[in-house]
C-alpha cells in the first residue's frame, strides 16, 4: 500500500521534472533563433524616442542593450538611480541621456522628457521573496501607474 502511495506521489512530481528538463532543452536550442516577422505592421515614428526604467538591474540592462542596439531608435533616456558601465557607454555614445531619480511616484521634474517619448522599456522592478507585500505593490504597481 505504501509502495502504490509513494508511486502515485512520485509520479506527478517525476513527470513535472521532466516537463521542466524538456523546457529548459527546448529553450536552449531555439535561444536566438526566433525573430520578429519582417512583414508585421510597425508604426515607423514608433520607437524612435524611449525611456528606459530600471537599467541597472538584469532586465533594464536587457532592455538598455536592445534599445542601443536598435539603429531605428533615435535618444534613449535611462531613469535610474545610479550609474552603469552600460549607461556610461551610451552616455559617452551621445544616444542615452541618464535621468538620475529618485522618487518614482513623482515624474513632474521630467515633464519635458516625457513628452518626447514614444515608447517606455519598464524594466525597473523586485523580486517577490522576503518582500513586503505592501512595498513590492509600491514598485510594481504605484511606480509605473505614477
Amino acid at each position: 500500500m505504501i509502495k502504490i502511495i509513494k508511486i502515485l506521489l512520485l509520479g506527478p512530481v517525476a513527470l513535472f521534472s521532466l516537463f521542466l528538463v524538456g523546457l529548459n532543452i527546448w529553450g536552449l536550442a531555439t535561444l536566438g533563433t526566433v525573430s520578429p516577422d519582417p512583414g508585421a505592421l510597425r508604426d515607423p515614428q514608433a520607437n524612435k524616442v524611449v525611456l528606459v526604467t530600471g537599467a541597472t538591474g538584469s532586465v533594464g540592462d536587457g532592455l538598455l542593450k536592445a534599445a542601443m542596439a536598435d539603429g531605428e531608435v533615435e535618444k534613449i533616456y535611462a531613469l535610474t538611480r545610479r550609474m552603469s558601465p552600460r549607461l556610461e557607454q551610451g552616455q559617452s555614445s551621445g544616444r542615452v541621456e541618464v535621468l538620475l531619480h529618485e522618487d518614482f511616484t513623482d515624474y513632474s521634474i521630467l515633464t519635458k522628457e516625457l513628452a518626447v517619448v514614444n515608447t517606455v522599456l519598464w524594466g525597473l522592478g523586485t523580486t517577490s521573496i522576503g518582500m513586503e507585500s505592501d512595498w513590492y505593490r509600491v514598485i510594481h504597481e504605484d511606480f509605473p501607474v505614477n
